[in-house]
């Protein structure tokens, strides 16, 4: 019977994450992770690890990610027309990770940069969240805006 040492419900971690500036999202096994997601909706800047990889004949960047051919940014993560995710996010570049010298890079952060990123995503955290009731614009609206989006593009010659 194995307790953790820090035992947190949901709702804690959420109004634990609520109250930081910066939540690392590590490398999964998914360019996708369930906690960016959780960062972005609590109002928690996203601290990510960046990679520079070749996919398809171009380069781009890769979150917390790594395979032969990890998919870019821009091809995994939604609303990309809207969002660009490198005003909510911090990326440390893989070398201070692999150097030993992630925390300080982090230490080194201007927090004047941080909080403009925080209140960014501030303004751009409706399109995270789904509003049951259907009264307002959220996650649902702009999926389905992007998916006509995608679609008009497709359609045209």
């Amino acid at each position: 019977n194995h307790q953790p040492p820090f035992p947190l419900d949901l709702n804690s971690t959420y109004a634990l994450m609520s109250r930081s500036l910066l939540c690392p999202v590590m490398q999964g096994d998914l360019p996708w992770q369930h906690r960016f997601y959780d960062a972005l909706v609590t109002g928690c800047v996203p601290l990510l690890v960046r990679y520079r990889k070749r996919n398809n004949n171009r380069m781009c960047d890769v979150w917390s990610y790594s395979s032969s051919s990890p998919p870019c940014i821009e091809d995994v993560y939604p609303f990309t027309a809207k969002v660009n995710y490198t005003e909510i996010t911090v990326q440390i570049d893989e070398s201070s990770f692999r150097k030993g010298s992630f925390a300080e890079a982090i230490y080194a952060l201007d927090r004047r940069e941080l909080e403009a990123k925080r209140k960014r995503l501030d303004e751009l955290r409706h399109l995270f969240v789904y509003d049951w009731t259907s009264t307002s614009y959220d996650a649902s609206s702009a999926m389905i805006e992007d998916l006509c989006r995608v679609i008009n593009a497709t359609a045209s010659p």
